[in-house]
């Protein structure tokens, strides 16, 4: 799970994390929906716990972090989907930070 710091209602700066109470809910989540695809939950670390307050069916906006930290799960779910074994999960390591930025470029004129 990632940790994330927004910026502008986006993601721009985001922590690898690993929280087995955040681990534990989201997976009874999962289990009590009989989930076959991607969900995408949000929720607060409150000091009495973590409280979700928006789950949305499709994957997060933080698809390509995640991708590139090597938490493949849209391709994950295209093989699922297909009826071909997933690859094998590589979690990232917990501390491992991500940082989202705009990148220009630009092509000269011919």
């Amino acid at each position: 799970m990632l940790h994330r710091w927004l910026v502008g209602g986006k993601t721009g700066k985001a922590i690898v994390a690993d929280l087995p109470v955040v681990t534990r809910l989201l997976e009874n989540i999962a289990t009590a929906a009989n989930l076959s695809g991607c969900i995408n939950v949000q929720l607060r670390l409150l000091p009495d716990g973590p409280r979700i307050f928006e789950i949305n069916p499709r994957l997060s906006s933080t698809v390509m972090i995640r991708h590139r930290l090597g938490f493949q799960d849209l391709l994950w779910w295209i093989d699922a989907f297909f009826g071909r074994k997933p690859a094998a999960a590589v979690m990232p390591q917990p501390g491992t930070m991500a940082y989202s930025m705009a990148v220009e470029r630009f092509v000269p004129a011919s």
